[in-house]
């Protein structure tokens, strides 16, 4: 006796905990990147003193912070990068 094929189900995607995975990755590492900002506009020294380095998905660039927005860092350099670009900070 064959059994119908409405038990048959053929639209199956295994691959779903991959993307929840790499999402939970990029949230921890965005309050990463907050907390190094945090705690470099947060100390007693002059931020202008304070070198980091700044990991972009294209370059890394060493420099030292000036100003901060919601969504913006500005460098010594005048350059304007968004927060959301960047992948790591560490001070140096």
């Amino acid at each position: 006796m064959n059994k119908p094929k409405l038990f048959k189900n053929e639209n199956v995607n295994v691959n779903n905990n991959l993307e929840y995975t790499t999402l939970k990755n990029i949230e921890d590492n965005d309050n990463e990147v907050e907390e190094v900002l945090n705690s470099i506009f947060n100390s007693f020294n002059s931020i202008y003193n304070t070198k980091v380095e700044i990991v972009l998905e294209d370059r890394i660039i060493y420099t030292k912070i000036i100003s901060r927005t919601r969504n913006n860092v500005m460098t010594i350099s005048k350059e304007i990068i968004p927060i959301k670009d960047i992948i790591s900070i560490t001070k140096k």
